[in-house]
């Protein structure tokens, strides 16, 4: 089963290397690598519904927050 894009407001320190942006979120992105994830609402690594921040919590579509892309 194909999981969901990350929600809209997930950030990664990927994305802001140039030489990673691409891989940040694509296929090839590996949701078990550790890498550090913050909501951009809430700019802490917990969301509005007050759960931690990850790429797979956040490709949640049953979160509260989830804002699809």
């Amino acid at each position: 089963m194909e999981q969901p894009p990350p929600c809209r407001f997930l950030r990664t320190k990927k994305m802001y290397v140039s030489v990673q942006e691409e891989a940040a979120f694509s296929d090839k992105f590996d949701p078990n690598s550790f890498s550090h994830c913050w909501c951009n609402r809430t700019m802490t690594e917990v969301g509005e519904d007050d759960n931690l921040v990850s790429f797979r919590g956040c490709s949640s579509q049953l979160r509260p927050c989830y804002k699809e892309q």
